[in-house]
């Protein structure tokens, strides 16, 4: 399940209603914060934005950038794909979202166990919580490397920030994404070379859950994951 945005402006009425409810049924907040034990190595994934303004909002963010102009961060992104042969992922979101971050965890090769610190950053209301993966731990980092790997190998990826950084909304709009767009992030899509929309990721066959109130986890199946994932990079591909 995504998280829908009823409007533009809303991440500070979502964010509080996602800590109301995570007190009382299981933290379904935003997260900005990992652990992983036992840290394997990991492959290098050409991530936009480069680094994060410490001066911006109180130094909060962890993944988008809420400052900066997201056009210029599309298009750098986008050269940088090109420059490299890859193909350009985008994922549309917001620090409060959990799945945004949870789809940039996985992605990233971390499993096992995750600690997120649920609600909107800087909220004194924020919790922290750790979720464990019910998978066989070595089947389990076994499929987030060769995840990670394949995403390395072939994607230069961009978060696009939804809520506070100008011009987010114009990326969409830009990429001529915006009428696939369903108000749920991450709402996450590859692009051609010339920077057009050509495919998204669907999350609910690729989600794995679970909703207990203390049996609580997000996550997804990794195998399914990168099947979709290269069907959209082959598309792309063809649309060059």
């Amino acid at each position: 399940m995504l998280v829908k945005i009823i409007v533009r402006t809303t991440s500070s009425l979502v964010a509080a209603l996602c800590i109301a409810a995570s007190a009382a049924c299981g933290n379904d907040s935003s997260p900005n914060s990992t652990s992983v034990s036992d840290e394997p190595e990991y492959a290098a994934i050409t991530t936009f934005p480069l680094s994060l303004d410490p001066e911006c909002r109180g130094s909060q963010q962890e993944i988008y950038d809420e400052c900066g102009d997201q056009l210029v961060l599309f298009e750098s992104a986008l050269t940088e794909a090109n420059a490299q042969n890859k193909t350009l992922l985008v994922s549309f979101g917001a620090e409060w979202c959990i799945w945004c971050h949870v789809f940039d965890k996985y992605i990233k090769g971390e499993a096992g166990k995750f600690t997120y610190t649920f609600g909107e950053p800087g909220d004194a209301r924020a919790q922290t919580e750790t979720l464990y993966e019910r998978r066989d731990e070595a089947t389990a980092r076994k499929e987030a490397q060769a995840l990670n790997s394949s995403i390395a190998d072939n994607f230069v990826l961009v978060h696009i920030e939804s809520d506070y950084a100008p011009c987010g909304w114009d990326v969409l709009d830009r990429a001529g994404a915006a009428d696939y767009f369903d108000n749920w992030v991450p709402f996450i899509f590859v692009t051609d070379r010339n920077g057009t929309f050509v495919d998204q990721l669907p999350h609910g066959p690729i989600e794995e859950r679970r909703d207990g109130m203390f049996d609580w986890y997000r996550g997804y199946d990794r195998s399914l994951m990168l099947g979709k994932l290269e069907e959209m990079r082959v598309s792309a591909t063809q649309q060059n």
